[in-house]
């Protein structure tokens, strides 16, 4: 729904980097009549694989000795991501 209303708004003009993005682009097809909804489904789980492995990729490269560790298995992440920030920034 949220797709087929942007298009309809002119929002997935040819070029713009939106038209481009995962999800969105696969749902066009659909949209268009270019794919099923099946196979939009297969390529947009395929092309958010290849996203994060290129990621994964990208940070085997960085440098992490000032990166702040947050457990996603925190019952409450938020407030322990403050915390972990505030110190970071002598607050």
């Amino acid at each position: 729904a949220e797709t087929r209303m942007l298009d309809g708004m002119g929002v997935f003009t040819e070029g713009q980097t939106a038209s481009q993005a995962i999800g969105y682009k696969e749902m066009l097809g659909y949209l268009h009549g270019e794919a099923t909804l099946a196979d939009a489904r297969e390529r947009i789980i395929v092309a958010t694989r290849q996203y994060a492995k290129r990621q994964d990729t990208w940070f085997l490269h960085k440098d992490y000795s000032d990166v702040i560790e947050i457990s996603a298995e925190s019952p409450d992440p938020y407030p322990e991501a403050c915390g972990k920030v505030r110190s970071f920034l002598g607050r």
